[in-house]
């Protein structure tokens, strides 16, 4: 995590404000991910409380840690995380996650709506179910993004291009 720094007072400053917005980060992602295990333990107890601000709270939470990862990858505070995020074996699946974000739901939506009868789940079950979901998911946006996102940038940037010839 690379901070950047312009005079040793702003520097000080600067490296104290990476280190505790990524720390932040950090805390608050295991939060989200690991704070709802009690919630679904088989002796738990309810407590309003405790399940409304976790149901009420961990999207927002989840919200401004990944903000975080954003702004500090586009100012060049990522280091490592933003190396990994900027690998070139990302990108055909970021040229498509735009269409998965629309699709997935309506996989997901089809995949629980073609069942007749109750199914005992289990992690085969779930896994199955999960991988099954997301291939399908790919396939569809790698579908709909060569048939309709493509020719509509293509478009997009012709015009672009012959309205502003010297961009």
């Amino acid at each position: 995590m690379r901070c950047a720094s312009r005079s040793k007072q702003t520097a000080s400053f600067v490296l104290s404000v990476c280190i505790l917005g990524w720390v932040t980060s950090l805390l608050i992602q295991t939060a989200v991910i690991f704070g709802a295990y009690r919630l679904i333990q088989a002796d738990y107890k309810y407590n309003v409380v405790e399940a409304t601000l976790y149901g009420g709270l961990h999207r927002f939470a989840w919200a401004l840690s990944v903000a975080w990862l954003v702004f500090a990858c586009a100012k060049g505070y990522g280091g490592f995380i933003n190396t990994l995020l900027s690998a070139r074996v990302f990108r055909p699946l970021s040229r498509i996650s735009y269409s998965m974000y629309l699709t997935h739901i309506a996989v997901m939506f089809m995949s629980s709506a073609r069942l007749r009868t109750p199914k005992y789940m289990d992690e085969y079950y779930m896994m199955h179910e999960f991988l099954g979901d997301i291939i399908i998911t790919i396939v569809v946006s790698m579908i709909l993004h060569v048939c309709f996102e493509l020719p509509l940038l293509t478009i997009s940037k012709l015009l672009i291009t012959r309205r502003h010839p010297n961009k």
